[in-house]
C-alpha cells in the first residue's frame, strides 16, 4: 500500500513481512479452486472454519442437496464484536452450479460478513470464498479467519390452497386454487356435516379444479380440499360453509310401513306402485290431500312408489313393509 514516501510510492507489505522475519504464510487450509478438490461439507447445520491468508488465497467448498429447501448461510470474519468490529476480512462469496456456472456472487458493501437466504433446488454446488475490497481499502489486506454457519428448512411443495363455493339450484358447487412447486399427486373435496369429522365426496388425479353435485345431507355442509404432493406431504385448503336447498319435494311419504301407504301431496298426481323387481301391483290418480294406498295384502319387503304430479314434477320413494 502508501508507504511514507508518498502516497503513490505502492510497497508489498506482506511481501516484505514473510522475506524479512524467517517465516511464511500459513499453510494453505483448502483448495483455491472448484474444479481441483473443493472441500465438502454438510450445509444442514454445519459450521466449518478457514482462513484467507493472502490477497490471491481463495477457499473451494462443495455441498449437495437431496431435494429443494430453503438455505440459510452465514459467513462472518472473526471480529471481537457481533457487528465484525475488529474483523480484517470482507468477505465475498460466490455460488456456482453443478456445471460450475456461476449462479450469485454476494459481496455486500454496508457489511464485511455474508448472509444468504435463498431457495435452491436439489442438486450439487461449489461457493468460492475470498477477500474482497470496499469503498474505503483495497482487497490486498483483506485477510483473516471466518466461519460458516448454515442451515436448510423444507420447501413446501403446495404454498396456498384457496376453496371457493356457491350453491346452484339442488347442487354445491366448488371451485379451488392450488399454488404448487411441484406437480399434485391427488386431489379430494371433503365435506362434513359439523365442520368436525371429513369423509371424501370426490378424488382426482389430475389438474382438475372444480366440482359440483347434489348431497345427500339435507343440512349445511363444510367443504374443504385435501392435497397430496409427489412427496406423499398433505396440505388442506381453507373451510367454507354452503347452506342446503330447502326441499322442493311435492310429495311427503311413509316409507316404513305396515298396512298402507300414507302420501301427502299439494297437487293432483298418478301413482305407480311396483315389487323390487319392477313388476306394477298398483296404479291410479289422487287428489291434492293426503291419500293412501292399501297394503295390507301384500307380503312384508321392499316396493318402489313412482309419482308423477300434475306439474309432471316426479319423485320416487322405496317403500318398506314390515
Amino acid at each position: 500500500g502508501p508507504t511514507p514516501y508518498g502516497c503513490n510510492n505502492i510497497q508489498d507489505n506482506l511481501s516484505i513481512i514473510i522475506s524479512q522475519n524467517g517465516f511464511g504464510y500459513r499453510a494453505d487450509d483448502y483448495s483455491n479452486d472448484i474444479n481441483i478438490n473443493p472441500q465438502m461439507f454438510s450445509i444442514a447445520g454445519n459450521t466449518v472454519s478457514g482462513i484467507i491468508s493472502t490477497n490471491t488465497d481463495k477457499d473451494a467448498f462443495n455441498f449437495s442437496l437431496a431435494q429443494n429447501a430453503i438455505i440459510h448461510m452465514d459467513i462472518k470474519p472473526f471480529s471481537v464484536n457481533v457487528n465484525d468490529q475488529g474483523a480484517n476480512l470482507d468477505i465475498k462469496m460466490s455460488l456456482y452450479n453443478s456445471a460450475r456456472e456461476l449462479i450469485k456472487t454476494f459481496d455486500p458493501a454496508n457489511s464485511m460478513s455474508v448472509v444468504v437466504d435463498t431457495v435452491l433446488n436439489a442438486g450439487e454446488y461449489y461457493m468460492l470464498i475470498d477477500g474482497a475490497g470496499n469503498s474505503n481499502v483495497t482487497n490486498y489486506g483483506s485477510l483473516g479467519s471466518y466461519s460458516i454457519s448454515s442451515s436448510t428448512g423444507t420447501v413446501l411443495a403446495v404454498n396456498n390452497i384457496l376453496l371457493a363455493g356457491k350453491p346452484d339450484k339442488k347442487l354445491h358447487s366448488l371451485n379451488w386454487k392450488i399454488n404448487a412447486d411441484e406437480p399434485v399427486k391427488l386431489t379430494e373435496v371433503q365435506s362434513s356435516a359439523g365442520g368436525v369429522h371429513f369423509k371424501t365426496v370426490a378424488s382426482f388425479s389430475n389438474a382438475t379444479s372444480s366440482f359440483s353435485y347434489r348431497p345427500a345431507e339435507t343440512e349445511d355442509l363444510y367443504y374443504r380440499i385435501k392435497v397430496i404432493s409427489l412427496q406423499n406431504q398433505t396440505y388442506y385448503s381453507n373451510t367454507i360453509k354452503l347452506k342446503s336447498s330447502p326441499s322442493n319435494n311435492i310429495f311427503t311419504v311413509s316409507t316404513f310401513i305396515q298396512n298402507e301407504i300414507t302420501v301427502a301431496s299439494t297437487q293432483k298426481y298418478q301413482y305407480l306402485l311396483s315389487d323390487i323387481n319392477g313388476r306394477a301391483i298398483a296404479r291410479g290418480n289422487a287428489q291434492v290431500g293426503t291419500n293412501k294406498v292399501n297394503m295390507s295384502n301384500m307380503p312384508g319387503g321392499i316396493y318402489v312408489l313412482h309419482l308423477v304430479s300434475s306439474n309432471n314434477d316426479q319423485q320416487t320413494e322405496r317403500i318398506i313393509k314390515q
